[in-house]
């Protein structure tokens, strides 16, 4: 039987082709904005942005302009710096929603947060809150309102700052 190289090639560049068809990435870590239209049980937030108010003197005025850093930075999962502990910590990420309705995502910070502030910077660079629906389980609903994306900011409270 002769061997035929040039169909062998065909064979392994249509192989390649059907395997990354399969293999596609999650374009939700890939990305700095989180498509809630896409997400079936939860997805984590690894493009945001941290501050800590370490003075414990931030307004909402003061937090937009605040020097943020990328989360990316800090290894979080191993240990929380003790001067966290006590200090009011800010998250800042991009949310969008590219489905035609309306989604309610739930947004919890961890275990050891039960208590946060949910703000959405509107398109003015105003800061809106939104209402408190935390209870004492710290899930907070975001709705997201369809084809729109926006930042929002979490102000994390750790249970020794609540008290």
């Amino acid at each position: 039987m002769k061997k035929c190289p040039a169909l062998n090639r065909i064979f392994f560049t249509v192989f390649l082709l059907l395997l990354t068809g399969l293999c596609k990435a999650q374009t939700l870590h890939d990305s700095s904005t989180i498509d809630v239209a896409g997400v079936k049980e939860f997805v984590e937030i690894y493009n945001a942005q941290i501050f800590v108010d370490m003075p414990g003197t931030a307004t909402p005025a003061s937090v937009l302009p605040a020097p943020w850093q990328p989360l990316s930075n800090f290894d979080s999962s191993k240990y929380i710096p003790n001067k966290w502990i006590t200090k009011a910590t800010y998250l800042k990420f991009r949310l969008a929603n590219s489905d035609t309705i309306t989604k309610k995502i739930y947004f919890i910070a961890g275990y050891y947060i039960r208590k946060i502030e949910i703000l959405r910077v509107l398109p003015s660079g105003q800061l809106l809150k939104l209402k408190d629906e935390t209870a004492f389980d710290g899930y907070q609903p975001i709705e997201l309102p369809a084809k729109y994306e926006g930042v929002f900011i979490v102000k994390l409270f750790s249970e020794i700052f609540c008290k």
